[in-house]
């Protein structure tokens, strides 16, 4: 559910105050993360591509942000928004209240990593998390100890940070799409890991819904059909397997339900660029 609109963040928190770190020898590996006030109106930043990667949390105050499609779209506490590297883009601020909001930011090879893993969508650079006080706490918390942070910790605080922003992330997710089939759409991901073989069809009756109602709430949830779900997780236990030299990869093919190996070959290299047996001598 969105927070409360009665949630109020304590004024000690928003204080200004921001933290940046470069990774030794790294002339791209920054990090950074904090509070930012700030007052006026009009643009922020006008429109252009940003030099590194951030995810900006709106904690106070109204603007709007201009995406690369020329959308508009508004923002009000609790709404985030992406900065990315490779898409032109700006926010303004609307002349009441002031604007605080908090952002953990890395330099433009991890936006450009994160995107390629789909754990970011820059088609998509708007989402509403909500306000949430313990999210909100332990970012102040990493900004601290990424300040106090010796160089040698700096790789083990990017992590921390990771963890952080995929949980912010996460939340603006589930506050999105959630359904009351999620339940049921956790569980057919679980059984299409675990056995090989389910029906697609069979699943949507579990769900008591018909398979096109499966397949779009399915899509909606993970971003993906069944179909290619199941073929993913399949090459997932493939890719393991294969490090079990015992196993042949007929053994394989049989056991993740394909009807012969030549047909687990050609969907493996397809996915992967090796086929099975180069991809165990690697």
């Amino acid at each position: 559910m969105p927070a409360a609109p009665s949630l109020r963040i304590p004024d000690a928190w928003l204080t200004a105050r921001s933290c940046l770190r470069t990774l030794a020898g790294a002339r791209a590996g920054v990090i950074s993360c904090g509070i930012v006030v700030k007052r006026g109106t009009g643009w922020d930043f006008r429109p252009h591509r940003s030099d590194h990667y951030s995810v900006v949390w709106c904690l106070r105050g109204h603007g709007r942000f201009h995406d690369h499609q020329g959308r508009v779209h508004h923002l009000a506490p609790g709404d985030l928004f992406h900065r990315h590297t490779d898409r032109e883009h700006g926010n303004e601020l609307d002349p009441q209240g002031q604007w605080v909001e908090a952002y953990i930011g890395f330099g433009a090879p991890m936006g450009i990593a994160l995107a390629a893993m789909t754990m970011i969508d820059p088609e998509q650079p708007v989402a509403r998390p909500g306000l949430d006080l313990d999210l909100l706490r332990r970012l102040l918390a990493e900004r601290e100890a990424l300040a106090e942070a010796a160089d040698q910790d700096l790789p083990r605080m990017v992590a921390r940070l990771l963890g952080l922003h995929q949980e912010l992330l996460v939340r603006a997710h589930h506050h999105a799409v959630a359904t009351p089939h999620d339940a049921g759409l956790d569980r057919a991901c679980r059984r299409l890991a675990d056995e090989p073989r389910v029906s697609l069809h069979a699943l949507a009756r579990e769900n008591k819904l018909s398979y096109e109602r499966f397949r779009k709430l399915f899509r909606a949830r993970l971003g993906v059909s069944p179909h290619d779900y199941r073929i993913r997780r399949r090459i997932d236990r493939a890719r393991a397997m294969l490090h079990e030299r015992e196993r042949s990869i007929q053994a394989i093919a049989t056991a993740l339900g394909y009807a012969n190996p030549f047909q687990f070959s050609t969907q493996f290299k397809r996915l992967v660029g090796l086929s099975p047996a180069a991809y165990r001598r690697g």
